[in-house]
């Protein structure tokens, strides 16, 4: 499971999101940040917008996040590089 998280750099995002990523590694899945601005905070995983704070307003979860990790790992995918 590849895992990309795009975060605001401007706005401090990034030790939200090196939380956020270390529970996806927990699952196993490979975990690339990218910065950016503008309030941004999305998590993609394998291609796929899975969460993005501008459309839902807020941070994800814990229960969220931990979900994703769950069933992305569940799926067996493998990782793209």
């Amino acid at each position: 499971m590849k895992v990309v998280i795009t975060y605001c750099l401007p706005c401090n995002y990034e030790p939200r999101a090196r939380e956020t990523g270390a529970k996806f590694e927990a699952a196993g899945a490979e975990v690339e940040y990218v910065k950016g601005h503008g309030g941004i905070f999305d998590i993609t995983v394998d291609g796929d917008l899975k969460f993005s704070k501008k459309q839902a307003g807020r941070f994800p979860t814990d229960e969220e996040i931990e979900a994703l990790a769950k069933s992305g790992a569940k799926s067996g995918a493998p990782a793209r590089s």
